[in-house]
């Protein structure tokens, strides 16, 4: 549910950025579910912010 709010929050703040953020973080999951002991894990080394992506970084310029 929290991360539902925080989705919904960055789409009214700036869209566009937002939804080019999640379609990040979709693929920052998708890859590490495959290598972490569990999906909450997977989740907050996605959200966290302390390894981001190429996409992340790009988002983060705009």
């Amino acid at each position: 549910m929290r991360v539902v709010a925080v989705i919904l929050a960055l789409l009214l703040i700036s869209g566009h950025t937002a939804g080019l953020q999640m379609v990040a973080w979709a693929g920052m999951f998708s890859d590490r579910l495959a290598t972490a002991p569990s999906a909450m894990s997977a989740l907050r080394s996605t959200i966290d912010g302390s390894r981001p992506c190429a996409l992340c970084r790009a988002v983060n310029d705009l």
